[in-house]
C-alpha cells in the first residue's frame, strides 16, 4: 500500500473513531481489502463490512459479507449500527439518493454516516470543466467500449455538492462536519487568483437568484461549503453526518405537475 493510501486510511480511522461510542458497532459498505475494518476491530469496535466485487488482497475477516449490492438494499435491520461508512464508493453508484437512503436506514438514531469521495467541486476541476467540459477526476474517463455491467468501475457519477446536501437532509441526516483529504499547491495558487470572484458570484447565486434557498437557513451551509478551503482545494472530502430526524415545514412551492395519481 502506498504512503498516501496509508495516510488516507489513518484519517478515515481517526474520523470513524471520533464519532463512534467506545466498543460501538461500525458498518463499512464496500470495504475493499478490509484494512480499515481490521484496525477498528483491533481498537475494540464491533465491525461489519460488505463487498460488491472481489478484491484480490481482501483480508480473511469473517465480518465481511460478500456479493452485497447497496442499491438493492443491505441485509441488515434498520438502526443496526452506530456508524455507517462509505469511502470512495458513491462516485461509482448511479443512484446516490438510494445509496444515502439505505445508509441512513441501517444507522441508529443519533448515529453517524461518514461519506468520502473525490472532490469535483475543487477549483482546478471547475476550471477544467469550464475549458474542456470534463470534470477533473482521479480516474480516466470511461471508454465507450466498456460493457454496461462493468461501467461501475469508473467514476461515472461524481457527487454534485448542492444536490448531495439536499439528499442527506431529505433522508433525516444532518451534516455536522465537512473536511478535506489531500491538498495541492496549485489549488491554493488558483484560490488566490479567483476566490474574490467565487465568493461574490456564489453569494449572488444563492442569496438572490435561487428563490428556494435565499430565504432558507440552508443557504448559509451551501455558501459556507462551496466557498470553503476544503471545498475549493481538497482533493477529496469527507462528510460527517448525524442521523437526526427533524420535522420541518415545507416552504418551497412545487409545480402543479408534481402531483401524482393516487394509488388505489
Amino acid at each position: 500500500m502506498s504512503q498516501s493510501s496509508q495516510l488516507r486510511n489513518a484519517q478515515s480511522i481517526s474520523l470513524i473513531q471520533s464519532v463512534t461510542p467506545k466498543g460501538g458497532s461500525i458498518l463499512e459498505v464496500s470495504c475493499g481489502n478490509g484494512e480499515v475494518l481490521l484496525a477498528l476491530k483491533n481498537n475494540g469496535f464491533e465491525v461489519k463490512g460488505t463487498n460488491y466485487t472481489k478484491h484480490q488482497e481482501v483480508l480473511c475477516l469473517s465480518e465481511i459479507d460478500h456479493e452485497i449490492d447497496l442499491l438493492k438494499g443491505l441485509p441488515y435491520n434498520s438502526g443496526s449500527f452506530d456508524t455507517v461508512v462509505l469511502l470512495d464508493v458513491i462516485e461509482h453508484l448511479q443512484d446516490h439518493d438510494k445509496a444515502i437512503s439505505e445508509l441512513a436506514r441501517v444507522c441508529k438514531n443519533n448515529g453517524h454516516v461518514i461519506i468520502k469521495t473525490p472532490n469535483i467541486m475543487k477549483i482546478t476541476s471547475r476550471l477544467q470543466l469550464f475549458l474542456t467540459g470534463f470534470f477533473k477526476q482521479k480516474r480516466a474517463f470511461i471508454g465507450f467500449d466498456v460493457p454496461h455491467e462493468k461501467a461501475f468501475s469508473f467514476h461515472n457519477y461524481p457527487v454534485y455538492l448542492p444536490i448531495f446536501l439536499y439528499q442527506i437532509k431529505s433522508h433525516g441526516l444532518q451534516l455536522t462536519k465537512f473536511i478535506a483529504s489531500g491538498y495541492k499547491i496549485k489549488s491554493f495558487f488558483y484560490l488566490f487568483l479567483f476566490f474574490p470572484f467565487i465568493l461574490v458570484f456564489t453569494l449572488i447565486k444563492v442569496l438572490f437568484k435561487e428563490k428556494n434557498l435565499k430565504t432558507s437557513t440552508d443557504s448559509r451551509q451551501v455558501i459556507r461549503i462551496l466557498t470553503s478551503i476544503p471545498g475549493l482545494c481538497g482533493e477529496s472530502w469527507y462528510a460527517i453526518i448525524k442521523k437526526s430526524i427533524r420535522n420541518e415545514t415545507q416552504k418551497t412551492t412545487l409545480p402543479i405537475w408534481s402531483d401524482k395519481w393516487e394509488q388505489k
